[in-house]
């Protein structure tokens, strides 16, 4: 056992399933984004398309304190 406490408290199962959950909530709403993004219209106008520029064919945004 002493080889092991530096280790601290091991996680239990209901811990282990809510660890879990939460990640694969996180993991299927960055999909979701992801497809979001896939699918919006590329001609439709984003306030954002005033610092946005055009690099070797793809909108690079340019930060204002950069």
């Amino acid at each position: 056992l002493e080889r092991r406490q530096h280790l601290g408290i091991l996680e239990k199962k209901k811990d282990y399933q809510k660890r879990s959950k939460n990640f694969h909530q996180k993991d299927s709403i960055i999909r979701k984004l992801g497809l979001k993004a896939q699918l919006r219209n590329p001609d439709e106008f984003y306030h954002k398309m005033h610092s946005a520029k055009m690099r070797d064919g793809e909108h690079q945004i340019t930060l204002k304190g950069k």
